[in-house]
């Protein structure tokens, strides 16, 4: 009797929840080991950082073709999804870490950190790949087989080859070799932890866990489907490359064990006296740039579990610079008048004055960055309602900013200030469907000045943008983008930020507000009642995106971070007669005042 278990692809989010949760929990995994270990953190955050961003490079660079790496070689995106193959991060990743621990001075056995990485990543990210359709197996009589509904790539692959009819309501059933996988990970996970103490080498637990790999990947080949690759895969004596190439790191896997368990290598980490260096900085803010020029080749999902990674990194490296430039005995002193800052002196941008007689004055530069991704179709239907046509765009951008302003109190709650922002960026279009195209990259930039007054219940802001800047438009016919080299900027808030208020802007958004997110409205509320001055949070609508999250997050007397998350479909462009959109934008922020100075 065959299984009659059917898998439901047409809901989409597995994939991305289970690859977030495989870096989510793998990084705390991480983490967790450096301090078990008492590895110096920031080089150790510094390692994750390193080989977070070669395995997701890596998983992308062995799907690359000729004339996708042309297309990188020009500066041009790739128009299509390449696929991912966990095997290239796993190789590209390893001789990474390796490098870098060299460079922050880690001692060799950072790998034994990684052993559970594999098996507990890989447990996770094959449960993804279960309920997404992708990596599947072949077909099977067996009663635990699964099938899959058509809007999945087995019923598509099985309907290119003729297994079955395109009138069929699910693909026949198949091997889940994915869970094969998952399982198995999972078991050898419980192995690793119950040996681990019994390796007399360091290194011995990382090669194990991947000889565990390599051999759960060998077998579970047998049931895998010759279609289910990112990758062009062949067979020679009824054995895949894949499995050729597993047989190999058994091997070598099996060598270096037997060397390493014989010799007997054991090195004891002697502490750093100074976890600090300034080559940190300077190979952090490298590798981070270089992500950043890179990422536009990547999808979202990649792209934020990535810059979590960076953001954790960095947190810490302000952290490790504040040590750094006091002095021991006074470290502490320090420390507690930060916390207590934190706490009774937080403050948002603008600040707000608690009294006439507390009045200042003060400078702000910013900076930020900002990336997104919008999917967008338009469908035309004849008098009947049947479809005609079907045009899908699809869009990818990213940009940086800058920003200077002044704030000038005026009384109590009561401020004007008055700036001027600049941005740059690259922003890429593809169309499919009635009309074909991928269109060059645009290059985008703007200046924006402006200027605010806000009052306890009340403010107003006005400003422009002159420039060359993109904006996915809501009435789309052979491309979906209009570029404008000006347009206009207001801002409106009714209610007191010191408690809840609400919020309508149009082009006001920092980084920028192009080309995603022009109209945004929203109902904010203070994070600590009566002080709009500890923090705001904001929850709202946009252009491109149905719902928004942003809090203003206060970090002491100068600093304020504004994180921003947009996701779902957006209600403007489904009322513009989009059939489906959905769209997905980030950002960050990070605003520092400077020269405060008393009014009177």
């Amino acid at each position: 009797m065959q299984s009659s278990f059917i898998v439901d692809t047409n809901k989409p989010g597995y994939f991305t929840l289970f690859y977030a949760a495989a870096f989510l929990v793998t990084f705390i995994i991480l983490v967790f080991e450096g301090r078990k270990r008492n590895l110096p953190q920031l080089p150790w955050l510094i390692t994750i950082t390193t080989g977070t961003i070669f395995f997701v490079l890596g998983c992308r660079i062995v799907t690359l073709t000729s004339d996708d790496w042309m297309a990188i070689a020009n500066n041009q995106s790739l128009g299509h999804d390449t696929g991912m193959v966990m095997l290239g991060g796993l190789f590209l990743s390893v001789p990474a870490i390796l490098l870098v621990r060299r460079l922050v001075n880690l001692n060799y056995n950072v790998l034994d950190a990684y052993a559970f990485v594999l098996p507990v990543g890989m447990f996770l990210q094959r449960i993804g790949c279960f309920l997404n359709g992708c990596c599947y197996g072949t077909i099977t009589s067996s009663d635990w087989g699964v099938k899959y509904g058509p809007h999945s790539s087995v019923f598509h692959d099985q309907v290119i080859s003729g297994v079955i009819p395109n009138s069929s309501t699910t693909s026949l059933s198949i091997h889940p070799v994915q869970l094969y996988e998952s399982v198995a990970c999972l078991l050898f996970a419980v192995v690793l932890l119950k040996v681990r103490g019994k390796l007399k080498s360091d290194g011995s637990l990382f090669f194990l866990s991947g000889l565990t790999y390599y051999l759960t990947r060998f077998a579970t080949e047998f049931f895998r489907s010759e279609k289910a690759y990112a990758v062009d895969i062949s067979t020679w004596l009824h054995l895949t490359s894949v499995q050729w190439l597993m047989l190999f790191m058994i091997l070598a896997s099996c060598a270096i064990l037997f060397i390493k368990e014989r010799n007997k290598e054991r090195c004891v980490i002697q502490p750093e006296a100074n976890p600090f260096s300034v080559r940190y900085i300077v190979y952090f803010l490298t590798i981070s740039v270089l992500f950043f020029f890179v990422s536009r080749w990547l999808n979202p999902m990649e792209i934020l579990v990535v810059y979590l990674v960076i953001f954790s990194t960095g947190s810490y490296m302000v952290v490790e610079l504040f040590k750094s430039l006091t002095l021991p005995s006074f470290r502490i002193a320090s420390l507690c008048m930060v916390f207590v800052s934190l706490i009774l002196m937080s403050q948002t941008y603008p600040e707000q004055a608690t009294s006439d007689s507390t009045k200042i004055s003060y400078n702000t530069i910013s900076v930020g960055g900002l990336f997104g991704k919008q999917n967008l179709s338009m469908i035309t239907e004849d008098c009947d309602g049947n479809k005609m046509t079907e045009t899908a765009y699809k869009h990818r951008y990213q940009l940086a900013a800058l920003g200077l302003s002044r704030t000038i109190q005026t009384g109590k709650a009561e401020s004007f200030t008055f700036g001027l922002n600049a941005y740059t960026g690259i922003h890429d279009e593809y169309v499919t469907g009635e009309i074909e195209s991928d269109r060059p990259e645009l290059r985008s930039y703007g200046f924006n000045p402006f200027a605010q007054l806000d009052l306890p219940y009340f403010a107003l802001g006005v400003g422009a943008h002159l420039g060359d800047m993109s904006f996915i438009h809501t009435e789309p016919i052979i491309t979906s983008v209009k570029r404008y080299s000006f347009y206009p900027q207001a801002y409106m808030r009714f209610g007191n930020l010191s408690r809840f208020f609400g919020e309508v802007s149009l082009a006001r958004q920092f980084p920028s507000s192009f080309p995603g997110s022009v109209f945004s409205t929203n109902i904010g509320f203070s994070l600590v009642k009566g002080s709009a001055n500890k923090g705001v949070f904001r929850i709202g609508t946009s252009t491109s995106t149905g719902l928004f999250l942003s809090p203003t997050i206060p970090m002491g007397k100068h600093f304020v971070m504004e994180p921003y998350v947009g996701f779902m479909g957006s209600i403007l462009m489904k009322a513009s007669g989009y059939e489906t959109n959905n769209g997905v934008i980030g950002s960050l922020s990070l605003s520092y005042k400077f020269d405060k100075k008393t009014r009177e």
